[in-house]
């Protein structure tokens, strides 16, 4: 058996073994994660919503994007609503959130991708009582041109 036989046949294994998201992912050469594009569109949203930036926040949503949380109405649709969800919730609460560890899926086709992420939130209420809890960054991603943006944000606690 020469050299070209035995990675394909070690490339056919590992396939078997693989389950189809990470098929995906490896199909789609997906770059490392300190030049992934899509963890760092992630990242840099993250990083606006830290600083409070609202136009920031804005620049990383599609023009009918959504997010979903656990407050209520639950479900913010377009720029409008995704202002008053930035403005309630994250400048509210006093948010910060960070990245805890690697992506738990990071699924990509195209121009399009969909990522989950382990997240902290970390929340400062109106008495200046502090909370952390775990939970997920979940976003699907579309790309415009060169830039990844955020079609649709699940904010979830575990």
């Amino acid at each position: 058996m020469n050299t070209g036989t035995k990675c394909i046949l070690f490339a056919g294994v590992v396939s078997m073994m693989l389950p189809a998201p990470l098929l995906r992912a490896a199909a789609a050469h997906a770059p490392p994660p300190a030049r992934n594009p899509v963890l760092m569109a992630a990242q840099t949203e993250i990083d606006s919503s830290n600083r409070h930036d609202l136009q920031g926040f804005l620049r990383h949503f599609t023009a009918n994007a959504v997010i979903l949380a656990d407050a209520p109405p639950y479900s913010f649709h377009g720029e409008n609503a995704i202002t008053a969800f930035f403005k309630h919730s994250l400048l509210g609460s006093r948010i910060r959130i960070t990245i805890r560890g690697a992506p738990r899926m990071e699924d990509w086709m195209g121009a399009h991708a969909y990522v989950i992420l382990p997240v902290e939130f970390r929340l400062t209420d109106a008495k200046g009582d502090s909370f952390n809890d775990p939970g997920y960054w979940i976003g699907v991603l579309v790309r415009h041109g060169t830039v990844w943006k955020i079609d649709a944000l699940n904010l979830t606690p575990w």
